[in-house]
């Protein structure tokens, strides 16, 4: 999961069907999404509570092996991206995971990546 859909799923933005999808799965985040999700000095002390309680709840992907370390060099070498979203693309990919995202741009033609935009359902 990017974080977008985290904030989309724990904020308005999020159409309910996208809830629901999100609300039926096991997160799967990788450590770039677990620090952006805390890095904002505008989340109140009830948002970091809820944030901090869907995170126990996920798999989160901390270690980048060498299989994602050569995925993201290939992203970017496939096309301009920033390390971050590279990190979590290939992730995704490695672990054979969809990658939920609203910024389906940021990840448009990168080959073999799933992408899902539960913003959409």
């Amino acid at each position: 999961m990017d974080t977008n859909v985290i904030i989309g799923f724990f904020g308005t933005t999020l159409p309910l069907a996208g809830k629901r999808f999100v609300a039926g799965l096991v997160p799967a985040i990788s450590v770039i999404t677990q620090i952006e999700l805390f890095a904002s000095p505008k989340s109140s002390a009830d948002e970091l509570l809820r944030l901090n309680e869907f995170v126990k709840t996920a798999f989160i992907y901390h270690v980048l092996d060498e299989a994602v370390v050569r995925q993201i060099i290939a992203f970017r070498r496939q096309r301009k991206m920033e390390v971050p979203d590279a990190i979590i693309a290939a992730t995704a990919l490695v672990h054979g995971l969809t990658l939920l995202t609203r910024n389906t741009k940021d990840f448009a033609r990168l080959t073999g990546l799933a992408v899902l935009n539960p913003f959409d359902l």
